[in-house]
């Protein structure tokens, strides 16, 4: 998973405080994910 509030992907959530858990809050940025560890999609 991605961290809801990283600020690479651009997503101006609407929300103040929101309530998340332990695991959702310490979601890494998209940035600090290895290229090996992203899915990768190929054309078919």
């Amino acid at each position: 998973g991605v961290n809801w509030a990283d600020p690479g992907i651009g997503i101006n959530w609407p929300v103040e405080g929101p309530i998340l858990s332990d695991r959702d809050s310490n979601l890494p940025f998209l940035k600090d994910i290895a290229q090996e560890n992203l899915p990768r999609f190929e054309e078919i």
